[in-house]
């Protein structure tokens, strides 16, 4: 059975875009794995840092929610983070769950970042999954 990047199910955007090592198949393969791991930290610490320069209400505060996807950030009302798989990368925002009294403030405020968020962080859309579970994603 096939598979594709985790998100969270309650997630109230979900976007992806690729790992850049991923865009040259043979260095990745040749890669030492420090250099791999090195490239998801640069990832996440500039994830982290865009995140906050645009939603300054939001602080650093990782959890793993599940066993693939890691919120790097909060609010009051949201998280937000990432899920990878074989290069691929899932940028996802869900309501709080320390908050649950608030979904409608985090599905209000969700939407007013959503197109800000996909352009800073989106490159593909998810626009189906295949019967074996493969996610299909477009440009």
């Amino acid at each position: 059975m096939g598979r594709s990047v985790s998100y969270p199910s309650n997630a109230l955007i979900v976007t992806f875009n690729t790992l850049p090592y991923y865009y040259k198949a043979e260095e990745y393969y040749e890669a030492e794995e420090s250099y791999i791991e090195e490239m998801c930290d640069d990832l996440l610490q500039d994830f982290v840092k865009a995140c906050e320069e645009c939603w300054p209400s939001l602080n650093l505060d990782i959890k793993w929610l599940g066993s693939e996807d890691q919120a790097l950030l909060s609010n009051r009302l949201v998280r937000i983070g990432v899920s990878e798989y074989c290069g691929m990368v899932a940028y996802w925002v869900v309501p709080n769950e320390q908050n649950p009294e608030c979904l409608t403030l985090a599905t209000r405020w969700a939407k007013q970042i959503e197109k800000t968020f996909v352009s800073n962080f989106g490159g593909y859309e998810k626009v189906g999954s295949m019967s074996n579970g493969g996610g299909v994603t477009r440009k």
